[in-house]
């Protein structure tokens, strides 16, 4: 997460392309800085962390 407002999260996700999250569809927000996968499901969503590694992300 890279940014983040009182409705909205912002989300880079490669090569200067970004989503916005509302913050309401999350149970807990990730923290901004915070390297995660977003997944929706009937309205909600969840952020599973990942790691970095060698200029690759993984689960």
């Amino acid at each position: 997460m890279v940014a983040e407002n009182t409705r909205f999260q912002v989300q880079e996700i490669g090569q200067h392309r970004y989503v916005l999250h509302e913050r309401r569809a999350f149970a807990s927000t990730p923290a901004q800085g915070q390297q995660v996968i977003i997944r929706y499901q009937a309205g909600q969503a969840t952020a599973q962390a990942t790691k970095i590694r060698a200029g690759r992300e993984s689960r």
